[in-house]
């Protein structure tokens, strides 16, 4: 997303594009060649992925953000549309993000479509 985000390429389908792959497809995400793989249909060059993720100074910019976000006590996705059926809305707690996917991906989890968070 980093390097989505400095070549100015869609972050948002590329998102997309990786959370369908790990959820709906099952792929391990966290292996280089489906970075790749994935990256490469949002036109991001294989070189340029392998040097993203063997880039210390990268991994910790990630790293920091991602420690910014977590301790801003952020812990949903705001708007988050889960497996095209089922839209996550504004910061959740853990228990309603699992139940979310857990419907969307499965049928299951509790019926409480009620909930202001499903919709």
């Amino acid at each position: 997303m980093q390097l989505a985000e400095t070549l100015g390429i869609d972050q948002s389908a590329l998102a997309e594009d990786l959370m369908s792959a790990f959820f709906e497809e099952g792929r391990n995400i966290g292996e280089k060649g489906e970075l790749i793989d994935i990256a490469g249909t949002h036109g991001i060059a294989a070189e340029d992925v392998a040097k993203a993720i063997d880039n210390e100074k990268l991994k910790q910019l990630v790293l920091t953000r991602e420690g910014q976000v977590r301790s801003s006590g952020l812990v949903g996705v705001p708007g988050f549309l889960v497996n095209r059926r089922l839209l996550l809305v504004g910061a959740q707690d853990a228990d309603t993000i699992v139940n979310v996917f857990d419907r969307a991906m499965f049928g299951e989890g509790t019926d409480s479509l009620e909930s202001p968070a499903l919709h």
